[in-house]
């Protein structure tokens, strides 16, 4: 009961304690690297991520690159690009899709495929801090 407790109020701090770790390790994160997010402009599955990508990345200094992948840019995102081969050159066959990438070592890890939440980004961006906690440090 000392290191996992069991009464709700420790289980309430523990939580607490916990959530707030993987928010400052997911804003680590987000200074050392940042997001890709690939969309078809034509598809309102896709989006529909858009907002909600934003908001993530807004809640924790990520930076991201829209693509489209079908040649229409989403007013939201004035800033994307149109895909010139990237989506198969990383494999990416889904849509929408985000993917982390580092941009000194140019290494991608995918994220998450489909339209999803902010909490599913920020457990999948945790899975993945965790497996590759030494790699994310300066």
């Amino acid at each position: 009961t000392v290191t996992h407790p069991t009464s709700n109020i420790g289980i309430k701090i523990q939580d607490s304690i916990e959530e707030k770790n993987k928010k400052q390790a997911l804003k680590q994160l987000a200074q050392q690297q940042g997001l890709l997010f690939f969309y078809r402009g034509k598809s309102k599955l896709d989006t529909r991520q858009i907002p909600i990508l934003q908001a993530f990345c807004k809640a924790y200094g990520f930076q991201m690159i829209g693509v489209s992948v079908d040649g229409v840019l989403d007013k939201n995102l004035p800033e994307s690009r149109l895909d010139a081969g990237e989506s198969e050159a990383m494999h990416v066959h889904y849509f929408p899709a985000i993917l982390l990438v580092n941009p000194k070592t140019r290494q991608v890890t995918p994220v998450a495929f489909g339209l999803t939440t902010q909490d599913v980004i920020q457990e999948h961006l945790w899975a993945i801090y965790q497996n590759f906690q030494g790699g994310f440090h300066a």
